[in-house]
């Protein structure tokens, strides 16, 4: 099932799965955008190009195809804004994590916290998914402020989680229950 969405009424802003043909757009925005991603990013490199946009484009359509996973352009008016997709899944445990990233500009509108929530609804609820949670540098107060809005619940740290260029940091985790989530759309 390929999962596509309008989050407005007027169209102004969708999901849709990467495409081949989105490779342009994806560099274009990530290079533009590669300082203000790379604060809590690691593959946001220098030398990012079009090659690593087809190459994760590529990886986010097999796995869609091997696995149904979920790997989401998210377009404000036609113009690529940011990204969402399932990483760390255990399809066993109908377990996923979310990753998500927005251009600058797009900031501070809502369009991300609207995202995972079409997101979320889709894996708790027809994907039959048990459990999702997001993962976020302390300090990174607007993709915290994210899951917060969502519904996440906080569960605390895990030290020295992820690698960023040369160090070891620290990742706030949320996670949100398909039973919690059931009861907070009633």
């Amino acid at each position: 099932m390929r999962f596509s969405y309008a989050l407005d009424g007027d169209g102004g802003i969708e999901l849709s799965p990467w495409e081949t043909q989105m490779a342009d757009s994806m560099t274009e925005v990530i290079v533009a955008n590669r300082e203000h991603l790379a604060r809590f990013l690691s593959w946001p490199s220098p030398t990012y190009g079009r090659e690593d946009a087809l190459a994760f484009i590529r990886q986010a359509q097999r796995q869609h195809a091997d696995e149904g996973s979920l790997a989401l352009g998210i377009w404000e008016r036609g113009a690529l804004v940011g990204g969402i997709s399932m990483n760390r899944t255990v399809w066993r445990q109908r377990s996923t994590a979310l990753g998500y990233w927005l251009a600058a500009s797009a900031q501070g509108r809502g369009i991300m916290t609207r995202a995972v929530r079409a997101v979320v609804d889709e894996l708790l609820g027809p994907r039959g998914f048990e459990r999702i949670v997001i993962a976020a540098q302390p300090e990174n107060r607007a993709s915290r402020a994210v899951a917060e809005r969502v519904g996440f619940r906080w569960e605390g740290v895990a030290r020295h989680a992820y690698r960023h260029g040369d160090r070891f940091i620290d990742w706030a985790i949320y996670a949100m229950l398909a039973e919690d989530w059931r009861a907070s759309t009633r």
